[in-house]
């Protein structure tokens, strides 16, 4: 007993000096994080039977992934779904290959990951913002890794195979706005009241967002379209096909990339 003890204590010590520096676009700098163990790649894989809308399974390996490899713990709060988006594929390219086949309509094109590593540099993830929409005062800013996980933990995990997909993709909205508001305050007889929405569980957050008017809801979807462009910049790369035509395709950043074979 006391041996396999002394060889995990070895595997442990070896799995924290065994690390690689990744980019991550919030913070304009390589950050180190330990490499991703058997164990992880197991977890990945196990994702692979998921949620087609939510990929719910995979949210939670690469959270658990994440704040367990990244070896400065102060940031992981900071860190936005662009970063955890870029540190993927950053792993991918790394423990994998750049080397990436996609299938769209019938055709299969090439992709090369590694054009990647020089793109991220270019990556300026969108700062928080507040605007005033009739009488709320909204702030917005970009979704947090921690703030994916506890939705997803707490709204979507233990959900029954039965979901309609129409409830599917209505949940999959409410839960995407949701995440995009840090703040709402609203001004009653030209006084401000905080409701403290940041600390709200997501079906709360979800209560308050079916009261809020469409127009308020449509300038923090203006905001959230502005984050989605600048994530397409993670997951937008040029497929080539048997002919040597050219395409610009969207990836998918989910268990199915982390597949050894």
């Amino acid at each position: 007993m006391n041996d396999i003890n002394n060889v995990l204590s070895v595997l442990d010590t070896i799995n924290k000096e065994n690390t690689v520096s990744l980019y991550v676009p919030s913070l304009k700098r390589e950050v180190k994080f330990k490499s991703i163990t058997t164990g992880q790649q197991k977890l990945i894989l196990k994702a692979a039977v998921d949620n087609p809308i939510f990929q719910t399974r995979f949210v939670i390996a690469a959270f658990n992934i994440i704040t367990e490899n990244c070896t400065e713990k102060e940031i992981l709060n900071q860190l936005t779904t662009i970063d955890s988006l870029s540190i993927l594929l950053q792993y991918r390219i790394n423990n994998y290959g750049a080397e990436y086949s996609l299938d769209q309509d019938g055709v299969e094109y090439k992709i090369n990951l590694a054009t990647f590593k020089e793109e991220v540099q270019k990556i300026n993830v969108p700062g928080s913002t507040i605007f005033n929409l009739d009488s709320f005062i909204i702030k917005v800013g970009a979704p947090t890794l921690l703030e994916q996980y506890q939705l997803e933990k707490e709204m979507r995990e233990k959900r029954t195979e039965d979901t309609t997909i129409n409830d599917s993709l209505g949940e999959a909205f409410m839960g995407e706005v949701s995440k995009f508001i840090k703040e709402i305050s609203v001004v009653i007889d030209n006084k401000t009241q905080d409701i403290n929405y940041k600390n709200l569980s997501f079906s709360k957050k979800y209560q308050v967002l079916e009261k809020l008017p469409a127009s308020v809801v449509k300038g923090i979807i203006t905001y959230l379209e502005n984050v989605a462009e600048v994530q397409r910049q993670v997951t937008r790369f040029d497929g080539v096909d048997n002919n040597g035509n050219v395409k610009a395709l969207d990836i998918t950043i989910d268990a199915s990339m982390f597949s050894i074979s």
